[in-house]
C-alpha cells in the first residue's frame, strides 16, 4: 500500500518540515511527499506547492485541496508540520488493510499517551486529559 503525504505548513518552518519528511522517508514504503506552503528547501523528490498566505492566512482547507489535486496515489495522508510517523506506521497499515473510505491514525504525544484526535475528542478514556 503506497501513500501520498501532504504536509501543510507556512513560512519559516523548514526544520520542522524536514523532520516530518525524514520520518516519512524512514517509515513509509515509496512515499510521495507534497509540501504546501513555506519555502522549497527540501530534497528534489519532494513536491513543493507555493501558497500565498496573504490571500487567507492559515487556509488549511485550500492547502488540502491542493494536495488532493496533485497527488498521484489513491491513499492520501494529510498532516501538519508538527506530526511525524513512527516505525510501526507502515506495518500497521499492512495489517489493517485497504478496505476503507476514510481512516484516522491514532495520534500520540511525545510521552506515548493519546492525543485528542477527532476520533477521541470527546472520549476522556482515550485522551491524555482525564
Amino acid at each position: 500500500m503506497k501513500f501520498t503525504f501532504g504536509i501543510i505548513t507556512f513560512d519559516n518552518q523548514e526544520e520542522r518540515v524536514s523532520s516530518v519528511i525524514k520520518s516519512i522517508k524512514s517509515h513509509a514504503n515509496e512515499p510521495e511527499i507534497i509540501v504546501v506552503g513555506g519555502s522549497n528547501k527540501y530534497d528534489d523528490d519532494v513536491i513543493h506547492i507555493s501558497f500565498d498566505e496573504t490571500v487567507k492566512p492559515g487556509w488549511i482547507t485550500r492547502k488540502k485541496n491542493l494536495v488532493t489535486e496533485r497527488a498521484t496515489r489513491e491513499n492520501i495522508v494529510y498532516m501538519h508540520d508538527y506530526y511525524a510517523i513512527d516505525s510501526s506506521w507502515q506495518k500497521g497499515w499492512e495489517e489493517f488493510g485497504d478496505d476503507w473510505d476514510v481512516c484516522m491514525n491514532v495520534i500520540k504525544n511525545c510521552d506515548g499517551s493519546r492525543y485528542r484526535d477527532w476520533c477521541a475528542w470527546d472520549d476522556p478514556d482515550r485522551c491524555f486529559f482525564k
